[in-house]
């Protein structure tokens, strides 16, 4: 499990965040101490279109997006793009406390499924400790994919993993088959000395 931790790695798209909230979390983002698992990369994208664009290339893992600087129409597409397409793709919202308790023109379908996604307050005074836990969400995500597997999709497509094969996969592999031949081997000659008893 070490090595899913060191390779993990999370590429982190901030999505029209203003400039100091911004410079912020990425700071907090790329503090690192020698106890933490994998690596961060992190990209300020000022539009929607060129953040779809990383994603479609695999540029990204996660993604912070400021929710008043986008039409709510064009945040609740994209987003819902997103999903369909890169199921695994973590997001965060960031933005005041108003906006994010009240998502004003965002239809109620979406309001109630961003109630349940990461979120970032920036007018709250625990603004470092919000952006903090959503980094290290962000890793817990990118490790629990990195543990699972690959993963493939096509928009509107099942998603399937591929199996990492780690070493201690094969190693079980062959203890299971070998377990299951000895097994059988023994059962017979039961059976058998049994049969002649």
């Amino acid at each position: 499990m070490g090595r899913f931790l060191v390779e993990a790695q999370v590429m982190a798209a901030l999505v029209g965040i203003p400039q100091p909230e911004a410079a912020r979390i990425e700071q907090r983002f790329l503090t690192r101490s020698e106890k933490d698992a994998g690596r961060i990369e992190v990209t300020p994208y000022r539009s929607i279109q060129k953040c779809a664009e990383a994603v479609r290339n695999q540029r990204v893992t996660a993604i912070c997006i400021w929710l008043r600087a986008f039409d709510p129409a064009e945040l609740v597409s994209f987003i819902g793009d997103v999903r369909v397409t890169h199921p695994f793709i973590s997001f965060c919202l960031v933005g005041t406390t108003d906006d994010l308790n009240q998502l004003r023109g965002i239809h109620k379908g979406w309001q109630q499924r961003f109630r349940h996604y990461f979120k970032i307050y920036s007018d709250d005074g625990t603004f470092d400790a919000y952006v903090d836990v959503v980094r290290d969400l962000f890793v817990a995500d990118a490790i629990k994919m990195r543990a699972l597997g690959h993963y493939q999709t096509l928009p509107g497509g099942m998603v399937k993993f591929v199996p990492q094969a780690p070493a201690g996969f094969w190693i079980q592999g062959w203890f299971s088959v070998g377990s299951a031949i000895t097994g059988a081997g023994f059962g017979a000659l039961l059976t058998f000395l049994l049969s002649k008893g």
